[in-house]
């Protein structure tokens, strides 16, 4: 009885650890903004607008329904007026839980790919200040400790703002985003057997342009 409250109370306090690091990137991000809004020359706006229809490689912290993880990204060049592309992402996800052969809280990584399409538009110009949408496809790479089932397939959406500061060696952006992430993971080995990679998604980080 004891033991069943202690898991109880110890899956009620399941909480993502890394808000505090990304509200810090939230506020970078908007801070970040009268720096890239610098005056451009005509060269400059026009570099940086053939810059930002360039790949990019980007790096992010994100928060997913009770977990912490890293994202590392690729997007192709912008086609279709520079505005259309297509993003590969892959996330490395912990999640937080008491699994039913114990009753003290451990972490769990596991694994999630996305593809999406990007659709780009700029707010302030010269584009220093950008949102896009990204909608897609996902699929979660369990950890065996968390669910025996194989790759769970899923959806996502998203709506992101993205500073913008490119000199002649550096191209840069800044990026926050909201979203959704709707899949049917469960972990079944979790006391409560609770779904994850579901639910409301937050993502900051860098992009950097080539």
């Amino acid at each position: 009885m004891v033991g069943s409250r202690l898991v109880k109370g110890l899956g009620e306090n399941v909480k993502p650890r890394g808000s505090m690091i990304l509200c810090t990137l939230c506020v970078v991000t908007y801070a970040y903004v009268p720096v890239a809004a610098e005056v451009m020359s005509e060269e400059q706006v026009e570099r940086t607008n053939r810059r930002l229809s360039h790949f990019s490689f980007g790096f992010a912290l994100d928060s997913l329904r009770g977990s912490d993880g890293i994202g590392l990204s690729v997007l192709s060049p912008l086609v279709w007026s520079k505005s259309l592309g297509f993003r590969l992402t892959a996330q490395f996800q912990t999640t937080y839980g008491v699994p039913v052969w114990d009753i003290v809280e451990q972490d769990f990584p596991y694994v999630v790919g996305r593809i999406g399409v990007v659709v780009a538009a700029s707010i302030v110009d010269p584009p220093v200040l950008r949102q896009y949408i990204e909608g897609g496809v996902l699929g979660i790479i369990p950890n065996h400790r968390l669910s025996d089932s194989n790759v769970q397939i899923g959806v996502y959406g998203m709506y992101g703002i993205e500073a913008v500061a490119l000199t002649s060696s550096l191209n840069l952006g800044v990026h926050l985003a909201l979203g959704y992430s709707l899949c049917a993971a469960r972990a079944e080995k979790l006391v409560g057997s609770p779904l994850y990679a579901r639910g409301a998604l937050i993502e900051s980080g860098l992009n950097l342009y080539f």
